[in-house]
């Protein structure tokens, strides 16, 4: 490049034209010039880089996590507010030099303390938290500020940090145990019927009250249905008692068990469990009816008897009267309809009731005259065939969804007996699964549905249930699965089609107190096709009576409304759309449960910190011990700024400034010639 700009230049300017001082001054001007604007265009047109190296300092991060539940503040309100207060100053001391974030957790984390009001305590919340929001940053140490104790999530033992992460604990509240009482655990159902009788297991503790007598109701709201009188038999008593009451009346029904103070407790806000109970009006009724004993009956009968809405009723054929058909949900026959003219007569007022249907062939089934019995369906056979089908579920059906376990274990499980030959169906069947021969999967269904009039048919093409059932129990140890496969299938068959053009429901029965109560709402047209803009007024309306007024807003397709926390309660709501009414008013309700769990231990658990800051090579500190921590935090070599080196690489080409310095030379030097009349 020099060659070429020195030879180039030589050229333009071989020998300076005059001979004064002036003359010589301006040809080497004109001639440096020149040299500096062609070696700088030769250079720049190779695409030279310029490479920068730069440093950045990253403080060490400080994650300050503070235990925000209701647990902590319990024993002594104002010390923990003065104990918070120290905290944060404490935080703001170590800001200068440290990178320091400030967390607030109890069932999850967040950036505002709240006053000590959490309702729960998940203690490996803050490694969790920490690790997800910390990635590839410099996070040099946890500091956890707890009472140790932990009543929701998982142990935080288990939550491993990376190697080069310290984690320090401060203990909060008092180890030593206090004299109190409370009920530490209520068990009922929360399903009973009308009119039954139902216990109530209270689970009592006390601590530090040997030999005295305390009083412990069951109550209805402000009335008491009963009481026994308890008296602690050592200072660390614990005992169980057992109540029987009616249910009454039907609805969620609020009931708590009460304790009667004494003196001397640490606190009396946890001598009082609140529970619901919800009493139904009747259960649905399931007929299971066989012509001849076999163990696919027992199987499917203790299946459907899991769930408590169910009332399953077994009878053989023989013992069967027709008007004994009043108020069956779904009727499931075992190798029934046959061709005899005493199931011809059931099966008559079966479609007349439109009653569902579920019918298992075996080889007491009419299979070569099934369509006279069953006219949905009929299978032609070659001879009197049958094969061992195993189930193959069907991965497009999708009237309804089963477990990953169910999917992954149901190719294991045995074969049915089913018959061999053409299933001709008179309507579109939705086939769950179908039959694999020889581990080699058919279009032949085992298990199907079809629908005629709005009355739906189940069909399994086969016998031996039973096997399905004995196999979940020899891997699982229950047979969870299978009675998963039979309950949705029965539930499907007895869930009628919704075809209310406007629905509104809660996104859930029951919510805990510290969650947020969401409900949904869908709007169609006329075409069942999602109406978008509609103004939906919601009204929700407590136990006492008191109304919330609410409009949901649109939330894809449909509906939404986040309503924020309730108190514990069952509330009713009625949902409507303005100005349009051809659109019917819906009702419904929810439940919110009391969360009291805060209250049922009281005695700080220091050992599980101390476990998880020495796990990490950290350590605990009581919660006076600021000076100690704050040494521990500047000792650790863990914590420490990181230095990061950048690199950047430009190209010469677009630096301003080597280009301003070619257009100033060719510049010059133009004015030069043209000063001294030149071209």
């Amino acid at each position: 490049m020099l060659v070429a700009a020195a030879a180039t230049t030589w050229w333009f300017y071989p020998k300076a034209k005059g001979k004064s001082f002036g003359d010589k001054f301006l040809f080497y001007t004109k001639r440096a010039l020149r040299f500096v604007s062609l070696f700088l265009l030769l250079f720049l047109l190779l695409s030279p880089v310029l490479k920068y190296l730069s440093q950045k300092t990253e403080k060490p991060i400080l994650g300050f996590y503070l235990d925000d539940s209701k647990s902590v503040k319990l024993e002594d309100s104002s010390a923990m507010f003065s104990f918070y207060e120290a905290w944060e100053k404490f935080a703001s001391k170590l800001s200068d030099e440290f990178d320091v974030r400030r967390f607030y957790f109890s069932n999850q984390v967040l950036d505002s303390f709240s006053g000590f009001e959490g309702s729960k305590t998940r203690l490996n919340a803050p490694s969790e938290h920490a690790k997800a929001i910390f990635k590839r940053q410099n996070l040099g140490a946890l500091i956890i500020a707890s009472d140790g104790i932990m009543n929701t999530g998982n142990n935080p033992i288990y939550e491993k940090l990376t190697a080069d992460v310290a984690l320090f604990t401060v203990g909060l509240g008092d180890t030593t145990q206090r004299k109190d009482v409370f009920v530490k655990e209520v068990n009922a159902n929360s399903l009973v019927f009308l009119n039954n009788s139902f216990n109530v297991l209270a689970h009592i503790q006390g601590y530090g009250f040997e030999g005295q007598t305390v009083k412990v109701s069951l109550m209805e709201g402000a009335r008491e249905l009963s009481s026994q009188n308890h008296t602690f038999r050592n200072s660390n008593d614990y005992s169980v008692l057992e109540f029987v009451t009616d249910a009454d009346k039907p609805g969620f029904k609020r009931y708590s068990v009460k304790i009667s103070s004494l003196e001397g407790e640490l606190t009396r806000s946890n001598n009082q469990k609140d529970f619901y109970v919800e009493v139904i009006d009747g259960r649905e009724k399931v007929l299971l009816l066989y012509h001849s004993p076999h163990p696919d009956v027992n199987a499917i009968a203790n299946a459907l008897s899991v769930n408590k809405n169910y009332e399953v009723v077994v009878r053989s054929i023989q013992d069967f009267e027709e008007s004994e058909l009043k108020d069956i949900s779904l009727l499931i026959g075992h190798q029934f309809p046959t061709n005899s003219s005493k199931d011809t007569r059931i099966m008559l007022s079966v479609r007349k009731k439109k009653i569902p249907f579920w019918v298992i062939l075996g080889g007491q089934s009419p299979v070569d005259q099934l369509g006279a019995v069953l006219p949905e369906i009929r299978i032609v056979r070659r001879g009197n065939s049958w094969n061992d089908a195993q189930l193959n579920l069907n991965s497009k059906f999708n009237a309804f969804s089963f477990s990953e376990e169910l999917i992954e274990q149901s190719t294991e499980w045995p074969p049915l007996l089913a018959p061999f030959g053409q299933y001709n169906a008179n309507s579109k069947l939705e086939v769950l699964g179908f039959q694999s021969i020889n581990r080699i999967t058919t279009e032949f269904p085992l298990i199907a549905f079809s629908e005629t009039e709005g009355i739906k048919t189940g069909w399994i093409f086969g016998e031996g249930v039973w096997r399905w059932r004995i196999k979940d129990f020899s891997r699982n140890n229950s047979d969870d699965i299978f009675n998963e496969l039979i309950s949705k299938t029965a539930r499907y068959l007895m869930v009628k089609e919704d075809k209310r053009r406007f629905r509104a429901y809660p996104a859930k029965n029951e919510f805990d107190e510290d969650e947020n109560i969401r409900l949904q709402a869908e709007l169609f047209d006329q075409n069942f096709e999602p109406i978008a803009n509609a103004e939906i007024s919601l009204k929700i309306v407590n136990e006492s009576g008191k109304e919330f007024d609410y409009l949901m807003s649109q939330s894809g397709s449909g509906y939404a409304l986040d309503a924020g926390n309730f108190e514990a309660g069952y509330y009713s709501f009625v949902a409507s759309v303005k100005s349009r009414p051809e659109f019917e008013k819906v009702k419904g309700g929810f439940l919110v449960k009391p969360v009291q769990i805060e209250y049922t231990q009281l005695q700080a658990d220091h050992s599980l910190l101390k476990e998880l800051a020495a796990n990490t090579e950290g350590a605990f500190f009581n919660q006076n011990q600021f000076e100690a921590l704050e040494k521990a935090i500047r000792e650790d070599s863990r914590i420490r700024p990181l230095i990061k080196t950048n690199t950047k690489i430009e190209e010469l080409i677009k630096v301003e400034l080597l280009l301003m310095i070619l257009a100033a030379c060719l510049a010059f030097e133009w004015f030069i010639r043209k000063w001294e009349g030149g071209y």
